[in-house]
């Protein structure tokens, strides 16, 4: 059973997301270490084809490289490397983490993450994202875009049918309702 201080999970208040965004950092506490690898992905994610190739593509990268996650960064990012000081110019999108798990334990990440947080709580306006991305500090493996294919609901108006296929052709794999609003939801309908 999870139990959880409140405290743990700051500016959550009036956020379209749970506190759940915060249970990754928690890991080390439920999964079991002789656990290699872990793909993580958000509840707003959309498995559109076969993901196995491309996971067991970035664990080949994580293994060569060394890294304890590979993600996919986001393309607009100045003002959240500004914002969280960070000495790299990448920030990643956490919606789908493969983890190195065996060097995520070897590392500390948790220990290190809940000590950052503790540091760090007022000035995540990302939440648990903004939080990474100011540990990893651009050391992480770059994962396919087609691995977090990011749609916002404005930008999912305009996707047709036939770009959807196309993407899906080009090997897009997962996409990720980025934002507030899902084609789920009554107001993302």
């Amino acid at each position: 059973k999870f139990k959880f201080d409140k405290d743990l999970f700051p500016n959550l208040d009036k956020a379209h997301i749970s506190q759940a965004t915060y249970y990754r950092l928690h890991i080390e506490k439920y999964l079991d270490e002789e656990i290699d690898f872990i793909t993580y992905l958000d509840g707003d994610i959309i498995c559109f084809s076969n993901p196995i190739n491309a996971i067991n593509t970035e664990i080949q990268k994580l293994k060569n490289k060394n890294y304890v996650i590979s993600a996919n960064s986001e393309s607009t990012v100045l003002d959240a490397v500004e914002r969280l000081g960070n000495k790299s110019e990448k920030y990643f999108n956490a919606g789908v983490l493969i983890i190195n798990y065996k060097e995520w334990i070897k590392k500390s990440t948790t220990k290190n993450l809940l000590s950052l947080l503790a540091e760090e709580k007022r000035e995540l306006k990302f939440w648990d994202q903004d939080l990474l991305n100011i540990y990893f500090d651009g050391s992480y493996s770059e994962m396919s875009k087609y691995l977090n294919y990011k749609l916002n609901i404005e930008a999912f108006k305009r996707v047709s049918k036939s770009k959807l296929n196309k993407l899906h052709k080009n090997g897009m794999i997962f996409i990720h309702y980025s934002g507030k609003f899902k084609p789920w939801s009554v107001k993302g309908i």
